[in-house]
C-alpha cells in the first residue's frame, strides 16, 4: 500500500485557518495542492462550512459567479439550517446576465452579508486563481472578503501573487521520507522523487504502473511516458519550430542559466539570439517555461520528462 504523508502541511494549514487567517497557498503544478485542500476540508468538518471552487480556464466573471453560486448551493444542501437561511438571498440575488467588476463585488458583498446572519463560520477555497482566463484582476475583487467576521478565503495557485494581500504559504515538493511504498527500496524511492521532482500526481502514476506491471521504477516510468505520448505529441503542434527546438534544448539541459548565450545557441543550432528572445518570451508568458533561482526550465515536469524521453537515444 502506497501512502503519501502530508500531515505536517495539513496541520499548518488547519492551524492558520482556525486562527481565522485568509491565505495564499501556492506550489508548482502537481505538488498536491488539490489533495491538501480536500484533506483540509475533511479536517475542518464541523468547524467550517467549506465552499470549494476550481476556477481553472474560467474566461469571464459571469462564469465565475455562476459557478460560485452553484458551489455555495451544493454545499449548503448538506447544511440544512444554512440552506434555509440563504434561500431568500438566492431568490433576491440572481446572477446578473452581465457581470462587470462592480456587479461582481455587489453580489459577493450581499452573499457575505447573508452569511453573517448565520451562526457558523465559512471558508471559500478558490483553486487555480492564476489560471483565470478573463481580463479582470481577481486580486482586486476579494478585498471585502478579508473584512468579513465569519468568512475566510484560501487561494491556491502555482505562483505567489503579492497583490492578494494575504499571508503566503508555499507548498514544497514531496520528500522521499513522505512517501511509503513496498514497491521501491530506498534508492529507487530517491530516484523516483528526483525524477518527478516530488510531483504528487506523477509519483502516483508511476507507482500505479509499478503495481500493475509488477516492474521496476525505470520500466514504469517508460510505460507512463508511452501512455502520455498521444496527448503530449498533440500538444507539440501548439509551438512553432523555433519554440519547439528551444523547448527540446532546455529539456536536454534541464536548467539553462543563459538561454541567449552563444555557446547554448550554437550547441543546439538555435539561430539568432533575437529570435530566441521572442520565442522564450512566448514560452514564459504561457507558462510552458519558467525561470527559477537556477535558470530557465520546462514548467510541467511530466512534459519535461516526456520531451527527454521522446528524444533519448
Amino acid at each position: 500500500m502506497t501512502l503519501i504523508n502530508r500531515s505536517e502541511e495539513i496541520t499548518i494549514l488547519y492551524d492558520e485557518v482556525m486562527a481565522r487567517k485568509s491565505l495564499f497557498f501556492h506550489g508548482p503544478s502537481g505538488t498536491g495542492k488539490t489533495f491538501l485542500c480536500h484533506e483540509l476540508m475533511e479536517k475542518l468538518r464541523g468547524r467550517r462550512v467549506c465552499f470549494y471552487l476550481s476556477i481553472r480556464a474560467y474566461s469571464s466573471l459571469h462564469q465565475f459567479l455562476s459557478k460560485l453560486q452553484l458551489a455555495v448551493k451544493s454545499t449548503t444542501r448538506i447544511h440544512t439550517n444554512v440552506e434555509f437561511q440563504l434561500r431568500a438571498f438566492f431568490d433576491d440575488n440572481p446572477v446578473p446576465e452581465t457581470v462587470d467588476e462592480k456587479a461582481f463585488t455587489q453580489w459577493t458583498e450581499n452573499l457575505l452579508v447573508a452569511l453573517q446572519q448565520v451562526s457558523q463560520d465559512f471558508i471559500f477555497i478558490l483553486e487555480d486563481v492564476d489560471q483565470f482566463e478573463g481580463k479582470e484582476d481577481l486580486s482586486k475583487l476579494f478585498k471585502h472578503f478579508f473584512l468579513s467576521r465569519n468568512s475566510q478565503i484560501l487561494f491556491t495557485s502555482r505562483l505567489f501573487n503579492q497583490a492578494y494581500s494575504v499571508e503566503e504559504m508555499k507548498l514544497k515538493s514531496l520528500l522521499p521520507k513522505q512517501v511509503t511504498t513496498p514497491l521501491a527500496d530506498e534508492d529507487e524511492l530517491s530516484e523516483l522523487i528526483e525524477f518527478t521532482r516530488g510531483n504528487t500526481a506523477f509519483i502516483l502514476d508511476i507507482i500505479q504502473q509499478m503495481e500493475r506491471a509488477k516492474c521496476s521504477f525505470s520500466t514504469a516510468a517508460n510505460l507512463v511516458m508511452e501512455s502520455q505520448q498521444k496527448v503530449l505529441y498533440a500538444f507539440r503542434h501548439r509551438f512553432t519550430d523555433l519554440q519547439w527546438n528551444l523547448i527540446r534544448a532546455i529539456a536536454a539541459e534541464e536548467v539553462v542559466e543563459q538561454p541567449h548565450s552563444f555557446k547554448f545557441l550554437v550547441k543546439y543550432q538555435l539561430g539568432a539570439a533575437s529570435s530566441i528572445e521572442r520565442a522564450l518570451g512566448n514560452l514564459t508568458s504561457t507558462s510552458v517555461v519558467h525561470k527559477n533561482e537556477f535558470g530557465y526550465t520546462v514548467s510541467n515536469i511530466v512534459f519535461l520528462r516526456w520531451v527527454q524521453w521522446l528524444y533519448s537515444s
